[in-house]
Parts: C-alpha cells; structure tokens; sequence
C-alpha cells in the first residue's frame, strides 16, 4: 500500500533534550571553517526500507552557492549531503541521510570547493522551478521539448514542498515557468491508482516514467477532474517515482495533482503523508572558532505595498548572537545605505535586489563581533495576501532615512512616494539632495521629472508645463508628452491635451503599445470631460476586454477597498487608476466612481471627489443604477466639504425623493435637520 497507510513503525521518538547542548560542547572543530552549528534530527523511524532524508533550514554567511555546507557526524565525518537550494541569498535547504542523532553543520569557508559526497534522496516531494523555454504545449511530445529546453537554460529555485496544490509559483516571483515537482512513495502490496491533473496551463503526470494523467495545452482551471484529465496505473510492491509537470504563463499558474484507488469514485488532493516522510532537524546556536562572540541574525518578509512605480518591500530583522557576555549593543547596515539599532529591527527596501545586511554586536566587556549576509529581498512567494503598512508608518521611516546614504535611484523613489501621499516637503528635501549630486546629462533630466512632478502635486501646473516643455524640447520622448498632456488637462486646457495625447497615437508602433492605449484612454476621458458621453461610452468599451471582465473588476475593487480600510487614499487612487487602465469600461458602471470619490473624501480633496460624481451623474444611462444613490449621497457629502450647503440639500432632498426606501434616505432626512 502507499505511504499514507497504517504501518507498524518503530516506536522511537529521539526527543529534544540537552542533546545540541552535549553535541556542540565537542571540542573537535573541521579545520578551515569559520562557524558551525549543532543539529539535532528529530524523527519518527520507519520500516520503509529506503535511506532516510533529514532536512535543515537555516542561515548563515556561507558561499552563495553552498559549496562551503558540510554536515559532519559526532565522529568528526562528513556524511553525504545536498544543498538543495538556489538563487535565495545566505538561506539554505540541507539534505543529508541521517544515521543517529547528533550532527554538526558546518560553514563559512571561502577556500572550500564542493564537497564530492553527494546524496540523492528518494524520500518527500521536490519542487524545481524552471523559466519557461517554448510556447507549444499541445501534446506530451511537444510539452516534452519545452521542459528540456527549459531545463537547460538553468534552475530559478529548488525546495522540498508538502504538496502539489499551488495557485502561482511557490517560489519566486516569475510567471513564465516550467515547475517539476518529484515525490516518492511506497506501495506494500500490489494496486491500482488513479491519478489525475488539474491545473491552468499544460500540466502531466508521469509514474517511473509512464505517463499516467495529463491535461495538455494553454487553457484555464476548472474545480473538478474530467476522465481525461485522469489515468490508472497498476503499482508493483515497492518505490515508485511521481514526476508532475506544470507549463505556465501569467494568469496560468495553478497547479493540483489529485489520486484515488482504483474502486473509489472520488479523488483528493494527494497529501503531504502520501510521500515518504522526512525527519525534521533542530539547530542549535551558531559558534564562531576561537570566539565567545558571535554575530548571527534571521529576517523575514512582513509587509508587501506594490504602487505603480515602485515595491516598497518590507523585513523585520531578529538578532540571535550567541555570547558568553551580555550583548549591550547592536548595529544595523542594511545594504542600502541606511542604518539601524536594536534588537529587533523593521526596514523598508524600495526596489527588490540582493541587499548586503551587516549586524555587529557589543557585549559588555568591549568585545565586538559582526557577520554579512546576501538578504533576497522581494515579496515572499509563500504569504498569500501580505498586507501593506499605513501610510503614516512607511513615512515616518522613509523621514528618518539618511538621504545622504541613497543612491540617486532610490532618491527618485523616495521623491515619487513622499509627491503620491501630498507629502511635497520631504519630497523637497530629497529633490534637494538629488541636486547635490555630481549628475549626468540623462540624471539631470531625470531630476527635472521630480521638479516637474512636484510642481504638478502643489498645482503649480504653469511650472510643470514649462518643465515638460523644455525636457521634450532636448529629448521628445512618449512617457514625458504623456504626462505633459495630464498637467494640461488638470489646469483644463483640453485642446492642448488632445494634442498632446494625439501626437502619441499618430506614432503608431513607434511607441510601446501600454503608452499609446494609455494616450488613447485619456482622449476618451476628454470627451467624457467635455460630456461627450456617448463617444466616451464607445472609446471605453472599445478599449475594454469583456472576457473576465467582472473577476478582474472584482479583484480590484477588493485590492481599492483594502488601501481605505488602511485608511490610505494615495494607494487607493494608484489602484484606482490601474483599475481604469485595464478596464476602462469601469467608468460608466457607477463602483469605480464611488470608490474614486471615497478616496479623495478620505484626502479631503471635495473638489475632486464632486467632479468624478458628477461626471458619473450626468453620464449614467441606467436610472436603476445600484451605484446612483450611494454617488448621490458622496455628492452631497463632498459639497458640504466645499462649503456648499445648499447643493448638498438638493442632493439630500433627491435622495428622499428617488430612494423613499433605501437607508441612505434617513441619513438624508437627518442631514437636512442639523444645523
């Protein structure tokens, strides 16, 4: 039977006791190596009779590679092991076969090579994560040719996973890839298995090379198994293979391999038991040779804000130094040039990369000690949903940042995010200091973008025209003529804005096609301004992609409705924005509007919100809009921002009059009463 079954094992649990703590109290030490940490494997045996596999996680300043990883017995021998992770920095997935108990790890040898004891373990499942050579996936033959090619343009990332039961790449931020995941699991006695596949995008299944399930070609999921989507294969006693494959491309990510026996009739999601277990390790602390101190620190992803023009990706970092002396000290560099104290330290990176993080310690005697490692900073693959921080939160850290230390392109992040949350001050300083700099011809004209930008948030739309004008009148470039034509159609002067945004689309594929739909999108938003709605109405749909078009809305508005509950307006209207731009129908439907006026009530900025309400009030073909009662209400709600009462009240007096029934219509009635 398969691994899942109920066997009799070996009632031998090693427990966690003092054993790291009498391991790392040996005095051997593998010459050559500059830090070690003692392991301790805790498992449950088993009577499969297949090596074990023991699995270790840690970090630590070894080589990027790993070439430098030994595991070494209590005897002083290096055992057979695999560094089985890639491409994540100074982070690291050991395997090895473990015979008792007690292990050292050791690393941080720059003159080591690789060691030539390897180890293959046939036990859990491996996910192998590829970039995706090839198109054609139409059949198994044609699939086949993608994943070789795709094999040998190398490894992205390499982990042991619980399950192949994925909705996007686990392990990284590509889209385009081939995931191979090998499991192995165990039959007792003769059976029958069905496996199946479902999946978004090409996905097969292969038992000891046999092809057994498969669901070729670039399609999307569907929450059940079709019979030809499934296969049996009749298993002999003893250690089978399991290879799935996965062919994916944005949007056709998910990938799922489901089993049943032969007589049921339905299947699950093959379990994490289904394979053969592993043992877990435990690691003690690190030891430095010849040192009662030493330096050591985790870190992981906590906060994730994706804004249009930039990441801000943020880490908490842990110190775990190991010291015989109390540690009264504990300084921060995080590769970015910015720097941090205490224990546990909170940074925010504006673009993702490889950050040298250095930690050095004091204790109380004077003894200093400090270690580097390779951070990978981008959103963690694995937290689905990682939230974004208040607004107030990134700024009161992006305030306190030595600008000094910036490099210019982080400077020109940090402008655009203090310029997106009105905080035009501190983006000030940083245009300031920008200034400072030794610049080139092509860094200067990009500090004029940030003059120009900030000038278009204070409304100082006059300099920010002559600012674009004279940057288009060295170098005319699409992206500059674009926002050129925004800062004429703010101060109103739509002529000039069509012009502007025509001279874009006459380009044709002289210019990329996002800035030339963008162009085309703003056109439609100048007949809308000029209320021209039925053209309007026909740009917009044109412009607009009906397939999934209310997933894709509704995905949206959830990611809108999160930055408003966070109470942060400025990530609201980036998303907004995006929203308009893949979808630009949204603007008729009455939601996006409402939205758009939430957030600018939120900002406190009445007269926007008003504008965009009215726009909608005037434009709206459907008298049973459910969105008309709410704009009506926020309409009435931004006049009274501007100090127009008496608008307000024919906004509240409508309310009554339209919707007797809806509960806007006592929040009206109440209005109109106070003073």
């Amino acid at each position: 039977m398969i691994g899942e079954m109920n066997l009799p094992l070996l009632a031998l649990t090693v427990l966690l006791s003092g054993g790291i703590r009498e391991a790392a109290a040996q005095t051997f030490w593998l010459e050559g190596w500059t830090y070690r940490r003692a392991l301790k494997v805790v498992w449950t045996r088993d009577n499969f009779p297949v090596p074990p596999v023991a699995v270790v996680n840690f970090c630590g300043p070894a080589s990027l590679e790993g070439t430098d990883i030994r595991i070494v017995d209590a005897g002083g021998q290096v055992v057979p092991h695999w560094v089985v992770s890639v491409n994540s920095g100074n982070v690291y997935q050991v395997a090895f076969s473990p015979q008792g108990e007690n292990y050292f790890l050791y690393y941080g040898n720059p003159q080591a090579s690789q060691s030539d004891t390897s180890f293959q373990p046939q036990r859990g499942l491996l996910l192998e994560v590829y970039p995706r050579q090839g198109w054609e996936c139409h059949t198994w033959e044609k699939a086949r040719e993608v994943i070789e090619k795709s094999r040998q343009s190398g490894l992205l990332a390499r982990s042991f996973h619980p399950r192949i039961w994925d909705g996007s790449n686990p392990l990284g931020l590509e889209k385009d890839v081939v995931r191979i995941y090998t499991g192995y699991f165990y039959s007792q006695q003769p059976e029958t298995l069905v496996f199946a596949t479902s999946s978004a995008g090409a996905s097969f299944v292969m038992v000891d090379d046999r092809l057994v399930a498969a669901w070729p070609g670039w399609h999307g999921p569907v929450p059940f198994v079709r019979p030809e989507q499934s296969g049996a294969i009749d298993l002999k006693p003893g250690l089978h293979r399991l290879t799935y494959y996965h062919i994916g491309r944005p949007g056709q990510e998910m990938a799922v391999a489901a089993v049943a026996r032969a007589q049921e009739k339905h299947f699950q999601v093959i379990p994490e038991k289904f394979f053969l277990p592993l043992a877990r390790v435990e690691t003690g602390p690190v030891e430095k040779i010849n040192s009662s101190l030493a330096a050591d620190f985790s870190w992981e992803n906590t906060h994730y804000l994706y804004r249009e023009q930039w990441d801000l990706i943020t880490f908490r970092f842990q110190e775990s130094s190991c010291s015989t002396a109390k540690i009264v000290s504990r300084e921060w560099e995080f590769g970015d040039g910015q720097k941090g104290a205490g224990e546990t330290v909170i940074h925010t990176y504006l673009q993702s990369g490889l950050y040298p993080v250095t930690l050095k310690v004091r204790d109380v005697n004077g003894k200093t000690d400090s270690v580097t490692m390779k951070v990978k900073v981008q959103p963690d693959p694995l937290k689905l949903n990682l939230p974004g921080r208040p607004p107030a939160e990134y700024l009161e850290e992006f305030q306190s940042y030595d600008l000094a230390g910036c490099s210019l392109k982080d400077l020109r992040r940090l402008a655009g995010i203090f310029i997106s949350y009105d905080a035009r001050e501190l983006a000030l300083k940083v245009y300031q200091e920008m200034l400072r700099r030794n610049l080139s011809v092509e860094e200067k004209d990009q500090t004029s973008l940030v003059a120009a930008r900030l000038a278009s948030a204070g409304k100082d739309y006059l300099r920010a025209e002559n600012l674009y004008r004279e940057m288009l009148g060295q170098n005319w470039r699409p992206e500059i003529c674009l926002e050129l034509g925004q800062v004429l159609f703010l101060r109103g002067d739509l002529a000039a804005a069509t012009e502007q945004y025509q001279k874009i689309v006459k380009m044709g594929e002289k210019v990329p096609a996002a800035l030339k739909r963008r162009a085309q999108l703003y056109l439609a938003d100048i007949l809308r301004e000029k209320g021209d709605f039925s053209a309007a109405r026909k740009e917009y749909e044109r412009l607009t992609e009906t397939k999934l078009f209310e997933m894709r809305s509704g995905y949206h508005a959830r990611n809108v409705l999160d930055a408003l509950k966070n109470r942060d307006a400025s990530t609201a209207l980036e998303r907004l924005n995006a929203w308009a731009e893949e979808l630009p129908a949204v603007k008729l439907r009455g939601h996006w509007s409402v939205l758009f006026a939430r957030a600018n009530l939120l900002r406190r900025d009445y007269q926007s919100a008003w504008h965009e309400l009215d726009l909608f009030l005037r434009g709206c073909q459907e008298k049973d809009n459910p969105y008309l009662v709410w704009a009506l209400s926020l309409a009435a709600e931004a006049q009274e921002g501007l100090g127009n009462r008496v608008r307000a009240e024919e906004y509240y007096r409508r309310i009554i009059k339209e919707y007797p029934h809806h509960q806007l219509a006592s929040v009206a009635a109440d209005r109109l009463k106070s003073p």
